[in-house]
């Protein structure tokens, strides 16, 4: 704990109480990334990220996709980007104050 009359110099103080207050913010934190990820999430996880690291070195290069295929993400995009531009379906909704 701190205590004022062991620190004489007040910035001193708003120092360590700021310190204190972020390692008890830091300490929360990461007890919510503890339960948030359980054991088995984390195995998962940890599984994952070493098949993405290991498997391209041990399959063979695969042969490019056909121009058809390529258009695929092309096309998301355009639809993508049209749905976001369109104007929305729903009536104005104004605020007003009385």
């Amino acid at each position: 704990m701190l205590s004022s009359r062991r620190y004489v110099n007040g910035e001193y103080i708003l120092i360590c109480l700021a310190s204190e207050k972020k390692r008890v913010f830091l300490h929360y934190y990461s007890l919510m990334i503890i339960k948030f990820f359980t054991v088995t999430s984390v195995i998962v996880l940890v599984l994952l990220t070493i098949s993405l690291l290991v498997l391209p070195l041990l399959l063979p290069p695969l042969p490019p996709p056909p121009w058809m295929m390529l258009l695929v993400p092309v096309l998301i995009m355009a639809l993508l980007f049209s749905l976001a531009f369109s104007p929305s379906l729903e009536p104005n909704i104004d605020f007003t104050f009385v």
